[in-house]
């Protein structure tokens, strides 16, 4: 999932203010998609998660909560299991309380032939160590 959009989010990595980061796309109509695509090629999980979390408090034109995340992991189309696991660990991250009940409904509702079990394994068990705080921040 390569668009000017995913790869403006991808290079905010270098800039210092999250908040001014995030300001500075206000009101821009970047979709989920081109947020997450864009995060997963940062670095640093915890990072990515605070500007996932900003962006989302921004109240952007289009958002990018816990369900939306899980609909765009499917779009970005990520091709193996770290590259899952990154994008699980920037989605616990960023919502640590999410209920186990939606994670495993919005999981469930992934196509097998456009998402793996071992992908999908790597994400979620991404999730839950984010989510109870035991992810590796370079994940």
């Amino acid at each position: 999932y390569d668009t000017p959009d995913a790869r403006e989010i991808a290079a905010l990595e270098a800039c210092e203010d999250i908040e001014q980061a995030v300001g500075g796309l206000a009101r821009r109509k970047l979709r989920c998609d081109a947020v997450l695509a864009g995060l997963v090629r940062w670095d640093n999980c915890a990072r990515a998660a605070e500007f996932l979390r900003a962006w989302e408090e921004s109240e952007p034109l289009f958002g990018c909560d816990l369900e939306l995340c899980f609909e765009a992991v499917p779009r970005i189309k990520l091709k193996s299991q770290a590259e899952m696991a990154k994008a699980g660990a920037i989605v616990g991250l960023t919502f640590p309380e999410a209920d186990e009940e939606y994670i495993q409904t919005y999981a469930g509702e992934w196509d097998p032939d456009e998402i793996g079990e071992r992908e999908k394994q790597a994400f979620m068990e991404a999730l839950e160590g984010a989510s109870m705080g035991t992810a590796n921040d370079d994940a």
